[in-house]
């Protein structure tokens, strides 16, 4: 060996770090990207969360009220497919709502879904 093939497997190793240098700095671009997305969410969160308990309140209220009606005619299988149901109803009705706010993060669309789905201000 001589200082040629020094020069060589050293060029060659600096290359090699340099493409891993690249590489890295793609990564952390990626995830810089996909964390400050979160931290944009996070505005909408109070929101997202006083909508969500507002529907699960109607829900639960709607079930009991339902329920009495039936006077404890459910088997506890029927009783689970209805619980089952009604949460599926929520969750689906709730879904466009949360993927719009999660979507638009400015203060006058919080405010928005505030007033249409009368969310209390305490609640956020």
């Amino acid at each position: 060996h001589d200082v040629d093939d020094l020069e060589t497997v050293s060029e060659a190793n600096r290359q090699e770090k340099d493409r891993e240098a690249r590489h890295a700095e793609e990564l952390v671009g990626e995830e810089t990207s996909h964390f400050q997305e979160w931290w944009r969410t996070l505005a909408v969160l109070p929101t997202m969360l006083a909508l969500r308990g507002r529907a699960e309140e109607i829900r639960e209220e709607e079930l009991e009220k339902t329920l009495k009606k039936l006077d404890g005619n459910l088997t506890p299988e029927q009783l689970a497919s209805v619980e089952a149901m009604t949460h599926a109803i929520v969750n689906k009705l709730l879904h466009g709502p949360t993927v719009y706010l999660k979507g638009r993060r400015a203060p006058a669309d919080l405010r928005v879904a505030k007033e249409i789905f009368r969310l209390a201000e305490e609640d956020l």
